[in-house]
């Protein structure tokens, strides 16, 4: 590919990552200027419902999604991508139904505000964000690293070179812009990502002879899998263990992961950010069909010319399939290649400036801003910048690290990441189901639960693991003659980050020698470092929520008493359909049950401070004289 990459390519390439320098610039000198915390942060919780739905979205579909999910239809069958459109819609539902009515009308700006809140415990507030902040800057690192790597073995495009112009472009737009920056680079770079993959599909299709083909050819090389209904948790793959394990797994990501929250929490009304989780729906199916649909065209290609590029030796790995592919039928076509590298910079860069984001709240409002409050706006607002280029300077040594140290240590960052979200997502779920746990058993469960994740995490890379990967295609089409027989279960598959996303993801697929399995009469911890990473964040959290009630149970706190019903899981709103909230005179009636003015309103902003009362806690709520309550009404 790297010789048949021409000028048209480069200035491509050139042209997408000087617009997205430039939307960072164009929102650093308009409107506040990013000058306080609140515009820079929060977009001063005024972002609109459909740059926020993408921004949702290609938060979490990053380059390694693409690479992987490609890689995943070509080495494993399609069972993935038979269950991802139920996983899908599941984890969307979840998050719209249950956890955006839950987390919202707290006006958070730091997800982990909510433990401290909670739990009345800075502790495990700070417990919290350090996990999050750490995960962040691991997922940044294999973020940059891994569509690096793969270009540059089939570009020849240096990761010299390629790290750092990843890193220092969303670096600056996201220091200089903001969240406004970041969430207009993602709709602009979103349109650039299906304008790449549409243009792939569809060249693929005319090389393999259309639909009809590629289905037989799927079928003929034994990749159509439908349903695997093993109860075994140490399978790969399972029908049960995709629509669980991965619906947890993703709504921890869409629902109390930083970059989401972050999102909701910055649109003005409730009803917006449930329907920014729903609008996500088909765009997400949307690009998760096309990316696996590219895997089974990649296969049906190369099953054509009978000659598979990985076990010809031709490329070294799973993940440089899709670029390896584009190489050979866009050979001839000058500027397809460039815009090919658009789609993989865009997908990365989206994911990095989120995390990038985030990483920064984070730091500032669970680590600093307690310290720092008695500043000036402006120089709170430049300590965030300053984070952000901090963050991403340690993103960028972690990719280069990467490097330099073979594939399965870059694994176990993956895993890490994967490791981290389990018991996140216990302390949260388990504090808004119930007022029996208090800070210690928070803080007990989550060190528990993380301590086990990461023990069957690096468990998992001493011991040999059974082999997926279905047999490879033919290679008597082949020029070469000196085949190294590469087989998949060598590969470096990163399918384990596409299929966690948000930072919470592991593969149990390391490389192994050709007779390397876990046999079915293994037991004891072998059983449990061979479970398959989609139970990761399941187990994860159940082991913390277990942990800490029954920890809390041993400590009785008295301080239970105080716990705010605001701050638990109303799961009756998963039966309310309205998506607004309740209104009465000019005032919305919260999901905590109290009336609050409603800003959109004019008319009621003139007359609130006539006849609404602010209560102790900030509330607004109507006042007892009928006659007045009678009288706004008339005026409205």
């Amino acid at each position: 590919m790297g010789s048949y990459l021409v000028w048209p390519d480069y200035l491509i390439l050139v042209s997408f990552l000087v617009i997205s320098l430039g939307i960072g610039v164009y929102h650093s000198m308009t409107g506040g200027r990013q000058r306080t915390t609140a515009e820079f942060i929060m977009a001063n919780r005024r972002l609109k419902v459909l740059p926020t739905t993408i921004s949702l979205l290609v938060s979490f579909v990053s380059a390694i999604s693409l690479l992987g999910m490609s890689a995943e239809m070509y080495c494993y069958g399609t069972q993935f991508l038979v269950n991802i459109v139920f996983v899908a819609i599941m984890f969307l539902t979840i998050t719209e139904r249950v956890i955006i009515p839950w987390l919202y009308p707290l006006k958070l700006v730091s997800a982990y505000e909510y433990l401290e809140r909670r739990y009345q415990s800075k502790s495990v507030r700070m417990f919290g964000a350090s996990l999050g902040i750490i995960s962040g800057i691991l997922y940044m690192g294999v973020c940059l690293y891994g569509p690096s790597a793969a270009l540059e073995s089939v570009t020849g495009l240096p990761l010299a070179l390629s790290i750092p112009v990843m890193s220092c472009v969303a670096v600056t737009y996201t220091a200089l812009g903001g969240m406004r920056a970041v969430i207009w680079t993602d709709v602009f770079q979103f349109v650039v990502m299906i304008g790449g993959l549409l243009a792939v599909i569809i060249k693929g299709l005319i090389a393999v002879g259309g639909v009809s083909n590629v289905i037989r050819l799927t079928t003929e090389e034994g990749r159509l899998e439908l349903a695997n209904i093993s109860l075994d948790p140490r399978e790969r793959h399972t029908t049960w263990g995709l629509l669980i394990g991965l619906t947890i797994t993703w709504t921890h990501a869409y629902g109390l992961s930083q970059a989401s929250i972050q999102r909701y929490s910055a649109v003005d009304r409730l009803y917006k950010a449930r329907i920014a989780a729903l609008l996500n729906i088909p765009p997400m199916i949307l690009m998760m069909t096309i990316s696996c649909c590219m895997g089974l065209i990649i296969l049906a290609f190369y099953s054509t010319v009978k000659c598979d590029p990985i076990a010809s030796g031709e490329i070294s790995n799973s993940n440089q399939l899709l670029p390896f592919f584009v190489a050979d039928i866009f050979s001839d076509s000058p500027g397809f290649g460039g815009l090919f590298l658009s789609t993989l910079y865009g997908g990365s860069l989206s994911s990095i400036s989120s995390s990038l984001s985030g990483g920064a709240a984070n730091f500032w409002e669970d680590i600093l801003e307690w310290k720092l409050s008695r500043l000036p706006e402006n120089r709170k607002a430049l300590i965030n910048r300053f984070l952000v280029v901090l963050l991403g300077a340690f993103a960028t040594v972690v990719a280069f690290i990467s490097t330099y140290i073979s594939g399965p240590v870059t694994q176990v960052a993956v895993s890490m990441i994967g490791s981290v979200a389990g018991p996140l997502m216990g302390v949260f779920v388990i504090g808004g189901i119930t007022k029996v746990v208090h800070w210690k058993g928070a803080l007990f469960g989550g060190i528990v639960g993380l301590t086990f994740n990461l023990w069957v995490t690096i468990g998992s890379h001493t011991v040999t693991l059974k082999d997926y990967s279905l047999p490879p295609l033919s290679t008597d089409g082949c020029k070469a003659t000196n085949f190294t027989s590469i087989d998949y279960r060598q590969s470096d598959n990163l399918q384990s980050t596409m299929a966690k996303n948000g930072n919470n993801s592991l593969s149990n697929y390391l490389t192994l020698s050709d007779d390397a399995e876990l046999h079915e009469d293994s037991w004891g911890f072998r059983d449990l470092y061979a479970i398959s990473y989609v139970w990761y964040v399941p187990f994860g959290a159940i082991i913390t929520s277990t942990t800490a009630v029954i920890v809390s149970l041993l400590t009785r706190d008295r301080e239970l008493e105080n716990i705010d019903d605001a701050l638990l899981i109303k799961f009756g709103n998963f039966f309310d359909c309205t998506c607004r909230e309740k209104s009465k005179g000019g005032m919305i009636l919260t999901t905590e049950g109290a009336w609050k003015q409603d800003n959109e309103r004019d008319d009621v902003d003139k007359i609130n401070s006539n006849y609404f009362a602010e209560d102790e806690k900030g509330q607004f709520r109507p006042t007892d004289d009928s006659d007045k309550l009678m009288k706004i009404s008339t005026h409205l």
